[in-house]
């Protein structure tokens, strides 16, 4: 089904117009993605310890922990039914060039993910 199908099925389902059901379509969407686009990566990421010179001339070196702060919760949508829009981090790994086959390393990144709720898991059995 793509979009322009959606949007009938919608229109038909709620006993409005076309246009008016594109116009909610496009409206959850910019909606779920204006939420989930809001991760601010300063404040999701691991603050690194700091090692600091204590004791003078004889150089003992002392970890600090950091300072414990509330970090803020993922965004998410839930749709109650349908299922659940998050963000998480992806790890940084080693890919290879298709091309060369040579090693390369993909950074962490910021992805976007879905779970199903429980009524689309049923629907779809």
């Amino acid at each position: 089904m793509n979009k322009s199908e959606l949007v009938n099925a919608m229109a038909e389902a709620a006993d409005i117009s076309k246009v008016a059901a594109g116009r909610a379509l496009d409206g959850m969407v910019n909606a779920i993605t204006n939420v989930l686009g809001e991760v601010k990566k300063e404040e999701f990421t691991k603050e690194e310890k700091k090692v600091t010179k204590k004791g003078g001339a004889k150089g003992k070196k002392e970890v600090q922990e950091p300072q414990k702060t509330e970090t803020p919760p993922l965004p998410q949508v839930s749709l109650v039914g349908f299922g659940t829009f998050y963000v998480k981090k992806r790890a940084a790994r080693t890919g290879r060039n298709p091309k060369t086959g040579e090693p390369i390393d993909i950074p962490e990144a910021w992805v976007p993910g879905f779970k199903a709720g429980k009524m689309l898991k049923d629907a779809v059995k």
